[in-house]
């Protein structure tokens, strides 16, 4: 059984307990067909070649002290960087403050341009207010001048319409009169036909 230990200046105290077996090694290696000899030789071995292992991965007292001294060096680094940082982020801080008093004053004078362009806009919005109310009127008075005289020529239409239907029903008058006179033409042209047809034929026979 190996007990390693860290050193003594170290704040925490730790203990790391290997524990090899050599009597049961060497058993098991008996059990799997090896001869007393070579089992104690290999048990040997193995734990020389474990205690060596496990040695060369211990940190010494010089490791130790170095590392602190180098832990040491690394919280000064620290400390002074930190210190830079700060004298950065006042300087930062001073900027984003002169930077920020320069962005309110933008922002007053624009604040007041706009409401300087708001009452403008205003006015012209209700100057256009106006003219197109105005434009309005005269459109709704040209509509209603529009929708009278299309009254009147849609009254005119009707009483042409009318008089279409009478002058229409008057050439259908004048149509069927011609219809009728014309058969009767055709009824009295047929029997001169005739007639003339029989003197003929007598004059021959």
């Amino acid at each position: 059984m190996l007990y390693l230990f860290q050193p003594k200046e170290e704040k925490f105290m730790l203990a790391i307990m290997v524990h090899f077996d050599t009597l049961k090694y060497v058993e098991t290696l008996k059990k799997g067909g090896v001869s007393d000899e070579q089992a104690k030789l290999f048990a040997q071995a193995q734990q020389e070649s474990l205690s060596e292992c496990l040695d060369s991965t211990l940190a010494t007292k010089t490791d130790v002290w170095l590392l602190k001294e180098d832990v040491h060096a690394l919280r000064g680094e620290f400390h002074e960087f930190r210190d830079e940082i700060k004298n950065e982020m006042n300087a930062l801080r001073g900027e984003f403050h002169e930077f920020r008093d320069e962005i309110k004053n933008e922002m007053n004078v624009l604040r007041g341009e706009f409401y300087e362009f708001r009452v403008e806009i205003k006015n012209e919005m209700n100057v256009l207010r106006g003219e197109f109310y105005k434009f309005r009127d005269e459109i709704k008075n040209e509509m209603n001048t529009l929708r009278g005289e299309f009254y009147v020529l849609r009254g005119e239409f009707c009483v042409l319409r009318g008089e279409f239907h009478e002058f229409r029903e008057e050439i259908r008058g004048e149509i069927n009169v011609l219809r009728s006179e014309s058969k009767l033409v055709r009824w009295m042209l047929g029997f001169l036909l005739t007639g003339v047809l029989s003197l003929v034929l007598k004059s021959f026979f």
